[in-house]
């Protein structure tokens, strides 16, 4: 049951039982005026019978009438003899009398009726008192019923709402073991359906959580090996490729120490030129250290160029692999960041490709859709779907991340045939990237 059902069917048994004790309060009041109004009229009539008969002269009748005087039964009617003092009940009551009592409608006089019987006249009149006692006797009673049900009300709203609420101390419970660490609220079973539908929230966002820390735990763990992975392979390229040509020429240079005054100008030249291309070598292959570890030339003018360059370095190394590229020249000038991350993106993408798709042919086009963005799509023939990708790689998770630290984004799209198009787009600033002033800062850019 839910929160709503279960509150008006709590309400609707509290105003039952209201209802309940209010009919059997008017129950009792209603034949309690019946018996009473019964029984004035019962003594007027009387009262009456015996005064026509007393009128004869009937001893008996005017001693029966004397005591039906005293003992005053008649409701609402004030009989005494003429010849006897008026006396006014009014006077030596409680307060609550005294302000009905203000109530009568003043300036009228109480009319008088006298009946002559025998010698003496019987005066008959209204008897205001009797008709307070009577309302303030109804009134009383029903005043503290309602206090009484008012207070009980409170009480039973105050529980009520106390029953309802008292999940809410159970997920708070649970939060507060979130927030120290465990990795599950421990929610017991609830059976209002709205607190089950946050528990059962709350228990998702905890499982969430607990697999975001554990992607995290990997992500780290992951990074920590790619990068002495990035480390060995470097260094590895350092020893295979430098060290050769650094030891060519660290020969050349100790055949030239030694026999410099006995080699001829064609042999100085010939060393010379083995010098020569073992330096070319070294240039070339640290122009291609340094574009991996970070690629220069990314400014505006430049952007268009790195990326061909990066897909052509791209066919050299797979060339079962067909690539074509489109660039929609001239770039507007982004962002040093931006353009490092349409730079990695694109060497993710053609990566992914050639290695896990098994395409044959790969197509980029980088244009500029909007004012204020550049988009970069790398369509392939490939196995690949945007469904079925692997959620565990660092490849798009790092490309995600990366555009977002800049504003980008990056959508996965299945094509109409074969293969998947990665597209992926960065921001444009609204200002002009500012150009570091010549002199500032160390070129590291070398000639091939």
């Amino acid at each position: 049951m839910d929160l709503s059902k279960r509150l008006v069917v709590w309400l609707s048994l509290l105003a039952a039982l209201w209802l309940g004790v209010t009919l059997v309060y008017t129950a009792v009041a209603l034949r309690s005026g019946i018996q009473d109004e019964m029984q004035g009229a019962h003594a007027v009539v009387e009262l009456l019978s015996t005064a026509a008969e007393a009128n004869l002269g009937d001893a008996h009748s005017q001693l029966r009438l004397q005591t039906l005087l005293a003992e005053g039964h008649a409701r609402h009617l004030r009989m005494r003899w003429a010849d006897e003092p008026s006396r006014d009940t009014l006077e030596q009551v409680s307060l609550l009398h005294d302000y009905a009592r203000r109530l009568v409608p003043a300036g009228k006089p109480v009319p008088q009726h006298r009946i002559a019987i025998g010698p003496r006249t019987l005066v008959v009149e209204p008897a205001p008192d009797s008709e307070i006692d009577e309302v303030l006797g109804d009134v009383l009673p029903l005043l503290l019923l309602l206090v009484v049900a008012g207070g009980a009300m409170l009480i039973g709203v105050w529980w009520i709402v106390r029953q309802a609420l008292a999940p809410a101390s159970v997920l708070c419970a649970g939060l507060t073991r979130l927030q120290a660490g465990q990795q599950a609220p421990g929610f017991p079973t609830l059976r209002l359906r709205e607190y089950a539908a946050i528990a059962r929230g709350i228990e998702q966002l905890a499982a969430g959580l607990a697999n975001a820390r554990g992607e995290q735990s990997r992500l780290a763990q992951r990074l920590i090996e790619v990068q002495e992975r990035e480390r060995r392979e470097l260094a590895r390229d350092l020893h295979d490729e430098f060290g050769q040509h650094l030891t060519a020429m660290s020969a050349t240079a100790s055949l030239l120490q030694r026999h410099a005054a006995r080699l001829d100008p064609a042999e100085l030249a010939h060393c010379a030129g083995q010098m020569a291309a073992s330096l070319g070598c070294i240039r070339l292959q640290l122009r291609t250290l340094l574009s991996r570890l970070r690629p220069h030339g990314l400014e505006a003018e430049g952007l268009a160029q790195e990326l061909a360059g990066l897909v052509d370095r791209a066919r050299a190394h797979h060339a079962a692999v067909a690539i074509r590229i489109d660039i929609a020249v001239p770039l507007p000038a982004l962002s040093e960041d931006a353009a490092l991350a349409l730079y990695r993106s694109l060497q993710e993408a053609l990566t992914n490709a050639y290695r896990h798709s098994d395409a044959s042919e790969v197509q980029v086009r980088i244009d500029v859709p909007a004012a204020q963005r550049v988009r970069m799509r790398v369509i392939d023939d490939g196995c690949g779907r945007a469904g079925a990708l692997p959620r565990g790689g660092l490849g798009l998770l790092g490309m995600r991340e990366r555009l977002a630290m800049v504003g980008g984004g990056l959508r996965l799209v299945d094509n109409a045939g074969p293969g998947l198009c990665v597209e992926v787009w960065v921001p444009v600033p609204a200002a002009p990237v500012t150009e570091p002033l010549k002199g500032e800062m160390l070129d590291t850019r070398l000639a091939a």
